[in-house]
């Protein structure tokens, strides 16, 4: 995984995986209340700090959508199948790139 990135993974992916792309900013600590609801829907949520923002390391307010396409990708590849991808805002965006890739 790339160093000083900040990822959590939380529940057992009976219904899948869910990848939580947060937005400018923000932290992953912010969907909290969110993730607990899907997990205890099945799903295993896998979520990032970007570089320069919550536990990761960088310079504040500072990443680029090509860092959090790079940490999407390790994600991926590491869970070995395509979860769905969920982002907010700056997130959201991330996530139209992802797909247009």
């Amino acid at each position: 995984m790339k160093e000083g990135v900040y990822r959590i993974r939380i529940g057992n992916p009976e219904r899948g995986y869910i990848v939580l792309i947060h937005g400018l900013g923000e932290h992953i600590g912010r969907y909290e209340k969110f993730i607990e609801k899907l997990v205890k829907n099945g799903f295993c949520v896998i979520g990032f700090d970007w570089p320069g923002h919550g536990k990761s390391r960088g310079k504040r307010g500072h990443t680029s959508i090509e860092e959090a396409l790079e940490i999407i990708n390790e994600i991926i590849s590491e869970i070995g199948e395509k979860p769905f991808l969920f982002g907010h805002s700056l997130g959201g965006l991330t996530v139209i790139r992802y797909a247009q890739s």
